[in-house]
């Protein structure tokens, strides 16, 4: 079979949030009210 997806060294990040107003604030101030949650981390994978 031939591939039909191919996937390498994916990686995946959200911001996190405390409040939904820390977004807005975060925004105007141009300081972090976020902390990083990795999600994925260099996945690699095939689809045939």
């Amino acid at each position: 079979m031939e591939i039909a997806v191919r996937s390498v060294e994916l990686t995946k990040q959200y911001d996190i949030y405390p409040r939904p107003a820390d977004r807005i604030i975060e925004f105007i101030t141009r300081r972090p009210r976020h902390t990083v949650f990795p999600a994925l981390q260099d996945v690699t994978f095939e689809v045939e």
